[in-house]
């Protein structure tokens, strides 16, 4: 767990930052890009992990074939104990840069362009000024986007759940704590052992949470205070620069297409992959080695979806009443939450706060024990 940690948010927080500053820029077509990005982190992690699953096999998997196709030798990358949490940990980054990157880009077009203005007429370079302004100014959106980070990936469990199985040579290797708890309280019901280990988890994050959000908040109030004073001088001083050069990189716009086309590529494949399948037969889905376009195109797997026995109206029925419901609900106490944090005055504020945080410590697998007994207990059960 501390290695995916270690790991993934640093590293997805460079990526997600870079991302952002590159969008933040008058280019054309980046509506699309960010829609492109933004895909991974509203696909279901069941569908992710069977789509990576492919792609990292040893036999069929796209990778080792384009591997073998340049030369080299292929790699058995879920199985073999030294490569498989790496490969896991790319599918988490390809999962969550898109999300975050969506948040720092909205931070960065919220800095006031008063700061750009006065670095430019100290003669502070673009990339200067994204270095010196952009990144302390964007300390508050910078905390959220690490802590989530941390939360999620202590909570990391379904990708290593649905790709690497218990009879797996890498199983040991991969086990995340999340993982440990649902083994100890689902397969071997050792009820007392789960819940310490689950109390570990949220401490640990906590402790983390509360320490980066006071650093956070007390060197941005400094930051946001030295600032304030250096504008004040300026007067009437103040450049009217355009938008454009608001703390943005200078790139050359075709460097920065091209970039952002490599980016696309890779978050865009898994889908094109799995859209590409779904009208292959099943003897060409399994083809060693795989193709990428199929040879003839059938809606096979379309039409068993219809006239199978299972209800899949239903099911997707019951996806979409979930869904709203449960949006609906959030909006409404989650807004009055935010508007009572965000701009009232009252007694334990802070402490009530990092309260409410702390449910999203806890991963969610943690929270099936007592949800099933209190379903259990009031006869809603298989109801």
């Amino acid at each position: 767990t501390l290695k995916y940690v270690i790991v993934t948010v640093p590293v997805g927080l460079a990526l997600s930052t870079f991302l952002a500053a590159l969008l933040n820029a008058k280019i054309k077509g980046k509506s699309i890009y960010r829609t492109l990005y933004f895909l991974p982190s509203v696909t279901m992690s069941a569908a992710v992990a069977m789509v990576w699953k492919w792609i990292y096999n040893e036999q069929m998997g796209i990778l080792n074939s384009a591997i073998k196709a340049m030369g080299g030798t292929g790699h058995n990358w879920l199985t073999d104990s030294k490569t498989a949490l790496f490969m896991i940990m790319i599918v988490g980054l390809w999962m969550t840069v898109g999300y975050n990157m969506i948040i720092l880009l909205a931070g960065m077009q919220g800095i006031n362009s008063v700061y750009y203005e006065a670095a430019a007429i100290d003669g502070a370079s673009e990339i200067t000024q994204f270095f010196k302004i952009t990144v302390p100014m964007l300390t508050p959106t910078v905390f959220f986007v690490m802590i989530t980070s941390i939360i999620s990936g202590f909570q990391v469990f379904d990708t290593v759940y649905m790709m690497i199985g218990k009879a797996s040579p890498a199983f040991e290797a991969t086990q995340t704590v999340v993982a440990l708890f649902y083994r100890t309280a689902f397969d071997y019901g050792y009820k007392g052992y789960a819940a310490a280990i689950s109390i570990l988890i949220f401490a640990a994050i906590m402790i983390v949470t509360v320490r980066d959000r006071n650093a956070a908040v007390r060197d941005h109030h400094v930051y946001h205070a030295a600032a304030d004073d250096r504008t004040e001088e300026m007067g009437e001083l103040r450049l009217r620069r355009s938008e454009n050069m608001k703390g943005k990189f200078k790139l050359n716009h075709l460097i920065v297409h091209l970039i952002l086309l490599v980016g696309v590529i890779v978050v865009v494949f898994p889908f094109a992959w799995m859209i590409l399948t779904s009208f292959k037969t099943s003897g060409e889905a399994m083809k060693i080695p795989p193709t990428i376009f199929p040879e003839k195109f059938v809606t096979t797997a379309y039409h068993t979806i219809v006239t199978s026995a299972i209800p899949f109206a239903t099911v997707y029925m019951n996806t979409i009443i979930t869904t709203v419901v449960t949006t609906l609900v959030q909006i409404v106490f989650c807004s009055m939450a935010g508007y009572a944090f965000g701009r009232i005055e009252f007694p334990f504020k802070n402490a009530i706060f990092i309260l409410v945080l702390s449910v999203l410590m806890v991963p969610g697998q943690i929270f099936l024990l007592p949800q099933y007994q209190i379903v259990q207990k009031l006869g809603l059960l298989d109801t």
